[in-house]
């Protein structure tokens, strides 16, 4: 049994059986920090019908989102054509203000990877253990690892988000754990994966994943209040741990609905867009009607994109309606199987011709 493996059974057996109220088998450092301000209004404020929406679709779409209560909302954002047009929150919360954005997280570091990719610096062929050879494996199988293996969640490594709990050194208990199937043989979420891929992003730009991705995303698109939560490494977590607001989130989702574009200027490429938010990989039935590509979901019927996260965080994109829906929530989703996301689509993803023509 792997190191991580034996320090999370014993973390287990002291949280149900030990008598001390905090059991802890290794030392805990707080990353989180106070983030001053609230992010800006980037989007032109409009009414749906100026886009072609109606006003009525949209009320219903609140009402609905109101009788499901265990979606438990926070804050919406709806963005048509580049232009806001609605916006509401729950008492307490605000379109922006970051917010935890658990998995979501990961199509930053997907982005990250593909400004890398784009400077030629990587190749999504690259083997892992090439990128960090001062690390052994002792599955062979790793030894097969890709990015690419890495980016659609099919590397098939043990080491998983019950070991953080346990274990500091997370890229050393990836390597050193042993693998459940060979690389590429199927889907099998694990944040671990792109805990790695942060890795092999601060290692090959030489600066933190932060610092990336503020430098050639973030502060393009105007995005101020942004935090990530870092790994006793001193590196992001990469898969969860990111903060940032439904505002900034939104922006995210209409560069990706943009190919890559903001106000013409080109910030990643739309090769790699193309790629990462098409499916590369069939998922199982618990993760509702969308398969995965590189750290983002994209829909089996059409021609939907989503960023998604756990506690109903979601950015739906629908191009054909050139829409974009960043949402925060509260509620026990861990995929988008039910509740939010179905709704999304059943009211805002199919055809809004009909819209357009009322809207005259």
């Amino acid at each position: 049994m792997e190191k991580w493996m034996k320090r999370t059974v014993r973390f287990a057996a002291e949280l149900a059986l030990a008598s001390e109220p905090d059991p802890s088998v290794i030392p805990f450092v707080p990353t989180k920090t106070e983030i001053p301000g609230n992010d800006g209004k980037y989007f032109p404020r409009t009414t749906p019908e100026s886009r072609g929406l109606s006003s009525g679709r949209l009320i219903a779409f609140i009402d609905a989102l109101e009788g499901a209560k265990e979606l438990n909302i926070h804050s919406l954002l709806v963005v048509k054509d580049g232009c806001a047009v609605l916006e509401c929150s729950h008492p307490g919360y605000s379109a922006r203000v970051p917010h935890l954005s658990h998995s979501m997280s990961k199509v930053l570091t997907s982005l990250a990877i593909g400004l890398l990719v784009d400077d030629g610096v990587l190749s999504l062929g690259a083997r892992i253990v090439e990128l960090f050879p001062e690390y052994a494996v002792r599955d062979p199988r790793m030894r097969e690892l890709t990015v690419e293996h890495l980016l659609t969640m099919t590397s098939g490594a043990r080491f998983g988000e019950a070991g953080v709990v346990s274990e500091t050194d997370w890229l050393g208990a990836f390597f050193e754990s042993g693998s459940s199937f060979a690389p590429g043989e199927r889907f099998e979420y694990n944040s671990m994966n792109s805990y790695v891929l942060a890795c092999i992003a601060a290692r090959l730009s030489g600066r933190s994943l932060s610092e990336l991705l503020r430098e050639r995303i973030l502060e393009p698109l105007g995005i101020r209040e942004f935090f990530w939560e870092r790994a006793r490494s001193g590196l992001e977590k990469g898969g969860f741990g990111a903060y940032m607001s439904a505002e900034g989130w939104a922006r995210i989702g209409q560069l990706v609905l943009n190919g890559g574009k903001l106000d013409g200027h080109r910030l990643i490429s739309s090769e790699y867009l193309v790629a990462a938010t098409s499916a590369r990989v069939q998922t199982p039935p618990r993760c509702g009607s969308f398969d995965y590509g590189y750290q983002i979901w994209a829909s089996r019927s059409s021609d939907s994109i989503l960023f998604s996260g756990m506690l109903g965080q979601c950015v739906y994109i629908s191009p054909r309606n050139g829409l974009v829906v960043s949402v925060n929530s509260g509620n026990n989703e861990l995929f988008q199987a039910r509740g939010l996301v179905p709704l999304i689509e059943r009211m805002l993803g199919g055809d809004l011709s009909s819209d357009l023509s009322r809207s005259r």
